[in-house]
């Protein structure tokens, strides 16, 4: 069955319905989604009052008791203590100590010398230099 002319025809009306409609729902859907989350989920606050360290519970060699609590002995030491420009956060005794500067990572060539004896050795080291032929 075909439709009328006038039900087939983009009009600027159409094309402006169509505009709002396809801009306005995933704004509609996005805002009732989120009513819905809501009342799934009662909303949790986080409280910004002082609390207690975080305690871990779990065995370990040194002591098998699972139920024995570790607290860490520092307090967590801001990143930018450590890094250049330095922050303006001053620096207390209860913080953690800084970490180490990490080493100087290196590859030598996947090459290979061939021994008066018949063996191979390769490149090792910081120089990246040939290992001594056994004799």
């Amino acid at each position: 069955m075909p439709l009328p002319k006038s039900l087939t025809t983009v009009t600027t009306f159409s094309k402006t319905l169509a505009m709002i409609l396809f801009i306005l729902f995933p704004f509609v859907g996005l805002y009732a989604g989120m009513q819905y989350e809501k009342k799934l989920s009662p909303q949790q606050t986080p409280s910004l009052t002082n609390s207690p360290p975080p305690t871990y519970s779990f065995p370990s060699p040194t002591n098998p008791e699972p139920n024995s609590q570790i607290v860490p002995s520092c307090r967590p030491r801001p990143a930018c203590l450590d890094a250049t420009p330095r922050c303006m956060i001053p620096e207390t005794a209860d913080m953690c100590p800084p970490k180490l500067a990490p080493t100087a990572a290196y590859a030598c060539d996947l090459e290979a010398k061939l021994c008066p004896d018949g063996s191979y050795v390769s490149r090792t080291g910081p120089n990246c230099k040939f290992t001594p032929c056994s004799k």
